[in-house]
């Protein structure tokens, strides 16, 4: 009786599971097709064009103001700064301001933003180390700034399905996942059938973690 009825929990679970599954691989996979299309077709690819009455009203700065782990200033050729020029390389620093926006070079963990000083005829660079699992990102009046996202923001459903072999060990598995920039904590109900070691299917409460290397 014991057998029939986990047979069903089971059968159900792989059925949500596998529902949840195939809902994130389509949404992935119809992703990746636009992406290729956009790559394979780049002439055939355009934007939308809106024109509103409303004005632009830009979104304010967030609480934290991030500073720059770098700053990188681009001299110009012509220009030696040593102890005897008449313009210090610590006045510099202190006259220029970021008139134009020249280049931002992103990835999941950095940030590069480029500037052009139009009045002195420098560029310089900004690196910023982001966490983007944990934070939002504003960059408003020259400055980067940032918020801590909500708790309920890194909460994700899982599903898996495990066989090992020859052992016949079988596992079916549902819960939540709270993610941190190195480390997936997960909380769910593991159903498992090990006949090798227990005649009867089981069921329990499971805890993971998953290291991100």
């Amino acid at each position: 009786m014991a057998s029939k009825k986990f047979i069903k929990y089971f059968c159900v679970t792989l059925l949500l599971g596998s529902t949840i599954y195939l809902c994130f691989r389509n949404f992935q996979l119809h992703q990746q097709v636009n992406q290729l299309q956009v790559k394979q077709n780049p002439s055939k690819s355009k934007s939308d064009t809106v024109f509103i009455t409303k004005p632009f009203n830009p979104i304010w700065a967030y609480p934290i103001t991030e500073i720059p782990n770098l700053v990188t200033y681009y001299l110009p050729t012509s220009t030696s700064v040593n102890s005897s020029d008449s313009i210090k390389a610590d006045s510099i620093l202190q006259l220029l301001k970021p008139d134009s926006l020249v280049q931002i070079l992103l990835d999941e963990k950095s940030l590069r933003i480029s500037f052009k000083d139009d009045s002195l005829g420098f560029y310089f660079s900004k690196d910023f180390e982001l966490d983007l699992s944990s934070y939002k990102y504003n960059f408003i009046n020259n400055s980067l700034t940032k918020y801590k996202k909500s708790i309920f923001a890194k909460l994700k459903p899982y599903a898996y399905i495990s066989y090992r072999y020859p052992q016949n060990l079988g596992d079916l598995g549902l819960g939540i996942g709270f993610k941190t920039q190195k480390v997936i904590y997960k909380v769910g109900m593991n159903g498992f059938w090990y006949p090798s070691f227990k005649k009867d299917p089981g069921l329990n409460l499971e805890f993971r973690l998953e290291y991100n290397l």
